[in-house]
């Protein structure tokens, strides 16, 4: 887990990058598997689909899975 301390740090990086001149590269990760081979990858950011969340849990798409099984799962 990112301590708060971490979390200006970083948020400003994820703004630069949407303010630079490069383009951004990302994946979408569903899980915490596809989450690490992305890092592993090397990539800057990892997006997150909603839908590939809730079917890793079991649910359908469409606001079933709930904030609080959301939240405990990113």
């Amino acid at each position: 887990m990112i301590s708060m301390g971490h979390v200006p740090s970083r948020a400003e990086a994820f703004r630069r990058l949407h303010f630079g001149t490069d383009a951004i590269t990302s994946a979408k990760a569903c899980d915490h598997a596809s989450a690490a081979m992305i890092v592993r990858a090397g990539l800057p950011v990892i997006a997150t689909t909603g839908a590939g969340i809730a079917f890793a849990q079991g649910f359908p798409d469409g606001e079933r899975l709930g904030a609080v099984r959301l939240r405990q799962h990113l």
